[in-house]
């Protein structure tokens, strides 16, 4: 479809420079790219496909009704929640935001577009739970998405942007560890993915049937087991069961035994630990190669499922260079003969950042 996409456009392009003199003035090769952009777009939309887990095949959902988890007459608030927006195996996927992230063209609306043209990812948003903060965030998830639940907490601001390490940032990690945990004490398994993480690939080909809980790295340097590779916790899937549960209670408290740090080093300190061991958890890290971020430049189009805005501070920063890699990905989609000369381009806005 993006091929033809491709003829039609040059088609149109060769009509109006043979036939009108200001056409062929206006007309430049940026406006013929713009108008793949938007042909492909349509295209894409109309190709996703999903993984419901299991096993390596895809079923198109777009010709039958979404399947749900029966819900329960006794069910609270929250089950509802997962229960609406889960598969039929009660899996879903889950990312958290307030009003800054919420802001037009900002993190969760490039979040929701990498889902639109990425490769049998568009299906998915129907699996898609935005975690709302603050009242903003609700009020506008309710605008853009189907499946929103409202989080907010008394007597805490959520709202506006809350720069790392800083108090507000860390209140914003606790509260996201301890919702988890009410998530799979509720039976339900998930994908949590930050805001600031653009899904490109269908991410659940890659996940392992063998392990409770998978984790993305900002460095991945040994092998899928090691506990020396450095997690980050902007990007996991977790099994909901005993072994997550124990996880997650034990995070949790940690969280209070190591005050002034974040979820991250949190997690970093305790996988040594002789509690973590005692969780009985199945842990593996992902392949970088897959699910990838700025920290780490290895991953190639060729193989990425998810990218992350790590290493990077500031919203502004981070939207800027999402966004230059969402065209990135358009651009390789579109050209099929380059797509093995094809790169990222440099993280600009987000190295800089790193410096200011």
């Amino acid at each position: 479809m993006i091929t033809e996409a491709c003829r039609t456009v040059n088609r149109v392009c060769r009509r109006w420079r043979d036939g009108v003199t200001e056409a062929r003035q206006i007309l430049s090769p940026v406006l013929c790219l713009c108008l793949v952009f938007l042909l492909s777009y349509i295209a894409v939309q109309r190709a996703g496909s999903i993984f419901t887990g299991g096993s390596t095949s895809e079923t198109n959902t777009t010709s039958r009704p979404v399947e749900r988890p029966v819900i329960s007459s006794n069910a609270d608030e929250l089950e509802i929640a997962l229960a609406k927006a889960s598969m039929p195996n009660k899996t879903l996927i889950m990312t958290v935001a307030n009003r800054a992230w919420m802001e037009p063209n900002g993190l969760v609306d490039l979040l929701l577009e990498s889902f639109r043209i990425g490769e049998g990812t568009q299906d998915l948003l129907d699996y898609l739970l935005i975690v709302a903060l603050d009242e903003k965030a609700f009020n506008r998830c309710k605008e853009i998405h189907p499946h929103c639940y409202d989080l907010r907490t008394e007597g805490v601001d959520f709202s506006g942007e809350k720069f790392f390490m800083t108090e507000d940032y860390l209140k914003i990690t606790r509260r996201k560890i301890e919702f988890l945990k009410d998530v799979v004490e509720h039976g339900f398994s998930f994908v949590f993915t930050d805001a600031d993480v653009i899904w490109l690939r269908n991410p659940f080909r890659r996940f392992s049937t063998e392990a409770d809980f998978q984790i993305s790295c900002d460095t991945c340097d040994y092998d899928p087991t090691d506990l020396r590779n450095l997690p980050n916790t902007g990007f996991a899937f977790v099994r909901s069961n005993q072994q997550a549960i124990n996880l997650y209670n034990l995070w949790y408290n940690s969280t209070q035994r190591y005050p002034g740090k974040h979820d991250q080093d949190v997690f970093n300190q305790m996988k040594f630990s002789k509690e973590f061991n005692d969780t009985g958890i199945k842990l593996l890290f992902l392949d970088a190669a897959y699910f990838s971020g700025f920290c780490d430049t290895r991953a190639t189009l060729e193989y990425v499922c998810t990218m992350h805005a790590n290493c990077c501070k500031g919203l502004k920063a981070k939207t800027d260079d999402l966004r230059a890699t969402i065209e990135d990905w358009m651009l390789f989609r579109l050209d099929v003969t380059r797509r093995s000369e094809m790169h990222w381009r440099s993280r600009d806005e987000c190295r800089r950042s790193l410096h200011i």
